[in-house]
């Protein structure tokens, strides 16, 4: 997982054009999508102060991740999802 203290001190002292981060939602093998990317959002949003965005990924497949994928395209807004 990103530092997002490190990294925010790294962006703002070099004054990067683009000062957002992008990390890696990765649920355990028992977490829902939805779950991990509370637990992530919760981690980043207590220490971050720019811009960010999380990125999903697909440990694997079943009706339940189908349903949380919907529910992360739709009502959490994202377009970054990959699969393992």
């Amino acid at each position: 997982m990103i530092y997002f203290d490190e990294i925010q001190i790294a962006i703002e002292f070099f004054s990067f054009v683009y000062n957002n981060l992008v990390d890696f939602v990765v649920p355990t093998n028992e977490q829902s999508l939805v779950e991990a990317y509370r637990q992530w959002r919760e981690r980043a949003d207590t220490k971050v102060c720019c811009d960010y965005g999380l990125h999903v990924t697909i440990m694997h497949w079943n009706d339940q991740v189908a349903k949380e994928m919907e529910i992360l395209t739709k009502e959490k807004g994202f377009i970054s999802i990959e699969t393992v």
